[in-house]
């Protein structure tokens, strides 16, 4: 057993230092230096929010998820320079986010973020408005792979794309590219990382992929038990990710069970009402009960 978790963590290393690598030698493309979107644009067009940037396009993500994103680990790659999409995540969904971007970023920052990534086992990576701003298909490629490389199975990737003036005429100008296409063109690309069968184009300006690396549908649970004290997660952010990975597993109306440990009655009963509250998050207040003075038990229900 020793052997193969020392297999296990040298695969994993190399891994990590294999995607470094690839992050740092991606292809040449137009370097985009124009100032990102911050808050909510609006479409000159419709006057409506635009949901393919910004804080617009992850309401629209939000959307489809179809539940909440408590404990999520959401990758943002292209992600800005600034962290209001960051911020918005946490403080509207409860979602973490790591932002990546080539051009906005510092090259360390960038490093540390595919670091982080790595460990924290990420639910779904976003590309907001950025396929449409890369001129080179080797270096969309190379996009779209790092949204799948940092993705755990059963990931999620949500790639934006704003369709410009939609003449499907490119343009270079100051500062950036712009391809003026709508999603359905960046199609084959994504399918081409990602597989065919596991892309779907959710509606013209959004492409949604899933990381399947393991034939078959993911086997969904009856029951889900916290091996460990779940007070014992000291990260707030990995206890909910914790929390979420045992609600993504069970079947619908499946039941999971968080214990919490502790000597001393007055730090086992703040935890316990801060794990309450966690779980809640995740399985919605009216699915979650405290069975008995160390055990929290929660039931999956459609949102």
């Amino acid at each position: 057993m020793k052997t193969v978790k020392n297999i296990l963590f040298i695969f994993s290393v190399l891994f990590s230092l294999s995607l470094q690598i690839f992050a740092e030698n991606l292809p040449e493309q137009t370097a985009w230096s124009r100032p990102n979107v911050r808050g909510y644009s609006f479409d000159s067009k419709t006057n409506k929010i635009d949901d393919t940037e910004s804080l617009g396009a992850l309401d629209s993500i939000s959307t489809i998820f179809g539940k909440n994103a408590f404990g999520l680990w959401v990758f943002e790659n292209g992600g800005g320079g600034h962290d209001d999409n960051r911020n918005h995540l946490k403080n509207k969904f409860g979602a973490n986010a790591l932002v990546y971007d080539r051009f906005m970023r510092p090259s360390e920052h960038n490093k540390q973020v595919i670091e982080t990534a790595l460990k924290k086992s990420v639910d779904s990576c976003t590309s907001m408005s950025v396929l449409n701003v890369i001129d080179t298909r080797e270096s969309r490629l190379a996009h779209i792979k790092l949204c799948y490389d940092v993705l755990t199975e059963s990931g999620v990737a949500y790639f934006k794309v704003w369709p410009g003036d939609e003449s499907k005429i490119p343009q270079t100008m100051e500062g950036g590219y712009q391809s003026n296409q709508n999603a359905n063109f960046y199609l084959d690309e994504v399918k081409e990382i990602f597989g065919n069968d596991n892309v779907i184009l959710h509606d013209e300006k959004t492409i949604k992929a899933t990381k399947k690396t393991v034939e078959g549908e993911k086997k969904l649970v009856a029951s889900c038990s916290s091996m460990s004290p779940i007070n014992f997660i000291a990260s707030p952010d990995d206890q909910l990710h914790h929390i979420r990975r045992c609600y993504e597993a069970l079947k619908e109306d499946g039941f999971a069970y968080f214990k919490i440990a502790s000597d001393n009655s007055d730090v086992q009963e703040q935890d316990i009402a801060h794990a309450m509250s966690s779980v809640k998050n995740v399985f919605g207040a009216d699915n979650v009960v405290l069975q008995d003075a160390i055990t929290i038990r929660a039931v999956k229900k459609k949102s």
